[in-house]
């Protein structure tokens, strides 16, 4: 997930669930076995935040 975890009753859609730092970490050492990452993400800030961090696979629900 790239955005919150919509499952949870407690979160609210509207928050990222990663920081820009998790993500860039997460891109790295998928970089480092040669594969890359996807996302799932919800509102259109966490698509953005995504792109922007080296995430190179997206599925959204965003409208």
């Amino acid at each position: 997930m790239g955005s919150c975890g919509v499952a949870s009753p407690t979160d609210p859609i509207w928050i990222n669930q990663y920081r820009e730092d998790e993500i860039r970490a997460i891109v790295n050492e998928c970089t480092e076995w040669r594969t890359y990452v996807a996302a799932h993400c919800h509102p259109a800030c966490a698509i953005r935040h995504c792109i922007e961090f080296g995430v190179r696979s997206l599925s959204s629900t965003a409208h």
